[in-house]
């Protein structure tokens, strides 16, 4: 599962990122002294499956060979996604968790953030989730659905968005499990031309005011 949609030709990826930088210029001058990077390294305390040989942590700067790579091996059948995932990473626009077992890491998922603070609740888009394909229907992808879930609560992000390819039934029945429901359809949505599913998850019950840190 990956994102694409206004990252190439007119509403391309470079627009995006401005979008998203002057987004977040808009937040109090208080919220842009705050603002961090959450978490590179440390390991994730959040929710891992009784007896699990696999554990979660913030991806470090080392990590990037590994995202490009594994990237470029799961999603390569949809467009240039090795260079693109790795852009995404280096940009600082989104948060990266790694899935380790032992100290081999075995998948990652990416999120970013809309930290425009009139959006009540704020949204949040699932950019990129991969699991080596051997560690799959392991419990992995599902680990690292719910702690991309854990980091982004206390930031009161209140819905959760993701694009998957039509064909990729897998990976809609694991985002299926995990709560998330088709919200609609999208033509000719990735840089090969695969036509791709929009899945979406509510993460809390009510509107809440946001506070804390602001990733842009």
């Amino acid at each position: 599962m990956m994102s694409n949609r206004g990252r190439y030709g007119k509403y391309g990826e470079t627009k995006r990122l401005e979008r998203l930088r002057r987004a977040g210029q808009r937040a109090s001058s208080r919220a842009r002294h705050e603002t961090r990077e959450p978490g590179r390294g440390e390991f994730f305390t959040g929710r891992k499956p009784a007896g699990s040989l696999f554990s979660l942590r913030h991806a470090l700067d080392g990590d990037l060979a590994y995202i490009e790579e594994l990237s470029g091996r799961v999603f390569e059948v949809y467009g240039p996604y090795r260079e693109m995932v790795g852009r995404w990473f280096q940009s600082r626009k989104a948060a990266t968790l790694v899935a380790l077992m032992g100290v081999r890491p075995v998948g990652f998922a990416m999120v970013g953030r809309f930290s425009d603070p009139s959006r009540i609740p704020l949204t949040a888009e699932l950019l990129a989730i991969a699991v080596e394909p051997r560690r799959q229907k392991r419990g992995v992808g599902r680990m690292l659905m719910e702690g991309i879930e854990e980091i982004l609560l206390p930031m009161n992000v209140g819905r959760l968005f993701l694009h998957t390819a039509m064909e990729n039934l897998p990976a809609q029945s694991l985002f299926a499990r995990c709560g998330y429901r088709h919200s609609g359809a999208k033509s000719a949505f990735y840089p090969a031309g695969q036509d791709a599913l929009l899945m979406t998850k509510d993460l809390l019950r009510g509107p809440r005011r946001p506070q804390g840190v602001f990733w842009y």
